[in-house]
């Protein structure tokens, strides 16, 4: 039996009506809904869609946007030049607007990007331009300290090339000067001048300590303390320091924990920060030193560069003083950038308190505004174990002659040079080399040897490496790296590994013969 199957009913005029009222609803649903920005202007210029979150971008009202000419709404806004976008946008181009800050018609900025496209009608004819416009503040002040935290790390690594070449300058001057004056009659006013020179290096040579802590290659040595108490044994110094138009608070939580730092660079951030805020209240206010226990999470990290979640003990240190603008705090730890008078400051401080804080693990965070004072809060990673204390004084004591064999193995040849001079003076027997091949080949063929001096880094071979081949022929051989500053060879980030000596460039003749006395008579004193 033959059946015939019907043809299927045509759509009528009204469900197809209905299904385009639908599909607009549901456009003008999602246009209403956007976290974006929408305006759309018809041929003629004239807006037809401010969507809400327009509104919030700009302070102004759809019921004054919608109908007026898009030009007169941009003049509005201060934004006309974002007219010749919409004209493109009318002429068939797509295109993305540079981005720009933009004031609320009620107060308030935003920066803002644009992208701008034409609205074509189902023929392909253009019926009109579309703009929609994203709000980018939060991910361009990210961006802006991305690279801000980049600049400061080129920085820093230009700067700790400087100071590492400086300090073999400085150690040869210190070390000349001293064996001068040893051969100047005291009478004789050269002396004077000798001593002049000598402490003129010896503050060049504080100022590359500070180069050194911004750029992260000095070496410290760590030790677990409790903050409260480091800030209560500062505390007297630090009132005398201030003086009596300063109001010093202190709010030392009672469970604030443990940290693990140097403890020296710990008080030189205080007293640096300290300092600065005193200075930016040359006519007295209130300082508030503060410590407590944080939790930084991963919300907190994503928009804060350089810092990582975690628990840390927070210090934080706020004046009441002159404050600064965005320009000025953007760049307050690039070192040498000084708001103070000439003479009045190096430029430093605020760099060195950077370097130490970022070398511990920690993150620092400013905030400040023009006549608002400014808040200092460091972040240093909170530890729940003791560790052995470590402290970074050169023991004080009578110089020892010696007799023993040393190797000098350094390829700076003025450094080399005053190492041997001053080790000769005091009876030692020294050889000496440019190199690790050098030195291979100079302890080869000496018949005892004691002691290793060498750079720790050099061209051909690093001194860990010589170290390392010297004390596998000769078991019993002990080691004294020197260095401007350190590096991976001798180091893990820059803490000391245990059982490693390092003497840091520059030093005096006077320390060399206590560290070469020491390591060779086996004494525990500490470093």
């Amino acid at each position: 039996m033959h059946t015939e199957t019907s043809p299927p009913p045509i759509r009528s005029q009204h469900d197809r009506a209905g299904a385009a009222i639908q599909r607009q609803e549901t456009a003008e649903a999602l246009v209403r809904s956007s976290v974006d920005g929408i305006v759309s202007v018809d041929r003629t210029g004239r807006v037809q869609v401010w969507n809400p979150a327009m509104e919030r971008l700009t302070g102004l009202p759809a019921t004054r946007c919608v109908g007026s000419p898009v030009e007169k709404v941009l003049e509005e806004l201060g934004a006309t030049d974002q007219l010749p976008f919409f004209r493109r946008a009318l002429a068939g181009e797509r295109m993305a607007a540079p981005r720009r800050r933009l004031s609320r018609a009620g107060g308030g900025e935003a920066t803002l990007e644009g992208h701008y496209a034409p609205v074509l009608d189902a023929a392909g004819t253009i019926g009109g331009a579309l703009c929609v416009m994203r709000d980018v503040s939060a991910q361009q002040q990210l961006e802006e300290q991305l690279l801000q935290a980049q600049k400061i790390e080129a920085v820093g690594q230009l700067a700790g090339g400087v100071a590492h070449d400086f300090n073999n300058l400085l150690t040869v001057i210190l070390g000349y000067c001293e064996l001068a004056e040893l051969r100047v009659e005291e009478t004789a006013g050269v002396r004077g001048d000798l001593g002049e020179i000598r402490r003129a290096a010896a503050r060049a040579a504080a100022l590359t300590r500070q180069l050194l802590a911004f750029s992260r290659k000095q070496v410290l040595q760590p030790e677990v303390v409790f903050p409260n108490d480091e800030v209560r044994e500062l505390e007297p110094m630090l009132r005398r320091l201030l003086g009596e138009n300063v109001e010093l608070t202190t709010l030392l939580a009672p469970d604030a924990g443990r940290v693990l730092v140097d403890r020296s660079q710990l008080h030189q951030v205080l007293v640096n920060l300290l300092v600065n805020a005193r200075d930016a209240m040359p006519d007295g206010g209130k300082l508030i030193v503060e410590t407590k226990n944080r939790e930084l999470d991963e919300d907190y990290a994503q928009v804060h560069p350089g810092a990582r979640p975690g628990s840390y003990v927070m210090i934080a240190v706020s004046d009441t003083g002159t404050g600064m603008d965005e320009s000025v705090r953007s760049r307050i730890f690039e070192p040498f950038f000084t708001t103070k008078e000439r003479g009045k400051g190096t430029g430093l401080g605020l760099s060195m308190v950077y370097g130490v804080v970022k070398q511990s693990g920690g993150y620092i965070w400013v905030y400040s505004e023009p006549g608002r004072g400014a808040t200092f809060k460091l972040f240093l990673p909170r530890v729940d174990t003791a560790a052995e204390a470590r402290h970074g004084a050169e023991p004080v004591r009578e110089l020892l002659a010696g007799h023993e064999a040393v190797l000098v193995a350094e390829d700076e040849e003025v450094v080399r040079s005053l190492v041997v001079r001053l080790l000769q003076l005091r009876g030692y027997r020294v050889l000496e080399a440019d190199g690790g091949a050098a030195a291979l080949q100079a302890a080869a063929e000496a018949s005892e040897l004691h002691l290793l001096i060498t750079d720790v880094v050099m061209p051909d071979m690093n001194g860990r490496e010589l170290a390392a081949r010297l004390q596998r022929r000769r078991p019993g051989l002990k080691v004294l790296f020197i260095s401007g500053y350190t590096d991976e060879s001798i180091a893990s980030q820059g803490i000391l590994d245990p059982g490693v000596e390092l003497l840091e460039k520059p030093f005096t003749a006077e320390v060399l013969a206590q560290r070469v006395r020491r390591i060779l008579d086996g004494t525990d004193e500490p470093r």
